[in-house]
Parts: structure tokens; C-alpha cells; sequence
């Protein structure tokens, strides 16, 4: 998988937070628009250290325009692409407390 090094360094760099957010839902916190399979897919992603087995296997392009994600991780960063960009889209004070 070939992606710009600029969207690989903003999802490595916001993929760094995850556990923040998945320490927010075990304190008993939820968000709307976050299902329990998302959930699970964050555990997943913070338990299996995705984002650590990416920055280990991928290859910056001659010219570091571009990074190369071996066919092995590229489900591995897509999901973490997929919850960086849900987290970006929702503001902090949307997190609400359970009943």
C-alpha cells in the first residue's frame, strides 16, 4: 500500500492517543456514534500494538514522498486510519458519562 508521508505521519501521530480514548470508555464514558465493534476494534488496535508493528515494517519511498506498507499491515492501518479519523472528527466534550 502506497500513501503520502504526510497522512502516514498524521495518523501515526494521532494513532499515539488511542489509548487515551480507550482508558475513557473503561472509566465507563461512551460516545455516540461509536459501536461496540469499534470498541472492539480499539482494544484490539491498543492491545496488539498495531500502530508498533506498522512503524516497524513500513519503507519510506526514495525521494520520502511516499510510504510503502507492506500487504501484511495494510489492514492493520487501515483500521487505525479508520478510528484516528473518527476521533479527529469528534470534539472532546462528546464523551458522556453512562447511566
Amino acid at each position: 500500500m502506497k500513501i503520502t508521508t504526510k497522512e502516514f505521519n498524521e495518523v501515526m501521530d494521532f494513532s499515539e492517543y488511542l489509548d487515551y480514548y480507550l482508558q475513557k470508555f473503561d472509566r465507563g464514558k461512551t460516545l455516540n456514534g461509536f459501536s461496540d465493534e469499534d470498541l472492539e476494534s480499539l482494544r484490539d488496535a491498543v492491545k496488539y500494538n498495531l500502530r508498533g508493528k506498522i512503524l516497524v515494517s513500513y519503507k519510506e519511498s526514495f525521494f520520502n514522498t511516499h510510504v510503502l506498507i507492506p500487504k501484511k499491515s495494510t489492514n492493520d492501518y487501515m483500521t487505525l486510519k479508520k478510528l484516528c479519523d473518527f476521533f479527529k472528527a469528534v470534539p472532546e466534550s462528546s464523551f458522556i458519562d453512562k447511566v
